[in-house]
């Protein structure tokens, strides 16, 4: 007679996208060469934290999900919210943070080719001297990719998403708890099979 044990954990991909975040985030904070790439992978990460809780919210709370998964990233916010019994306003911290999240989230996902240009009013330069060429302008989603930035979207994540989870009817424990601190273990006998 064989001892079957079965463990089962519930995966929550939020976590684990908030993990990524912070990660790169860290490491783009310390400027070292890369720093910039960092930056962009932390805030796309940061929107699938935000958009994979809203999911976590509507698995918990919704009487369809099928129907609450179709909807966009900012209805999933609103909707998990209303679930949630939590009052949110788009228009200001954190939840507009969320809306500025998800644009440059879009920006880089449905990225394309684009000339950018800017203006300068700059002194006619003497024949003998050339002209210093400007830096290159950037894109907006380039512009939003700033130390300052980074870490008021780390912030408002992370206060965003928890004054979500504590209006809810989930469990009181930490919503960015690791997962594997929560696994569940099961046992059963199985009878040996009959060789006949």
């Amino acid at each position: 007679m064989d001892a079957m044990q079965t463990y089962t954990r519930e995966a929550k991909p939020y976590i684990h996208a908030l993990r990524i975040a912070e990660h790169l985030a860290s490491r783009a904070l310390k400027k070292q060469d890369g720093a910039i790439f960092d930056a962009h992978a932390a805030l796309v990460y940061l929107a699938f934290s935000i958009e994979s809780f809203c999911n976590h919210i509507g698995w918990k709370l919704s009487d369809n999900f099928h129907e609450f998964d179709k909807l966009s990233p900012k209805d999933k916010l609103k909707q998990a919210s209303i679930l949630a019994g939590c009052k949110i306003d788009l228009g200001s911290r954190p939840y507009q943070t969320f809306h500025d999240i998800f644009i440059f989230r879009n920006s880089m996902a449905h990225s394309k080719t684009e000339d950018v240009s800017v203006t300068r009013k700059i002194p006619i330069p003497s024949l003998d001297k050339p002209a210093d060429l400007p830096p290159a302008p950037p894109t907006d989603w380039e512009k939003y990719c700033t130390p300052d930035i980074l870490i008021l979207c780390l912030n408002d994540v992370k206060t965003g998403l928890l004054r979500i989870y504590n209006a809810s009817s989930l469990s009181k424990k930490c919503p960015f708890e690791h997962e594997t601190s929560q696994l569940k273990m099961q046992w059963s006998i199985q009878p040996d099979k009959k060789e006949g």
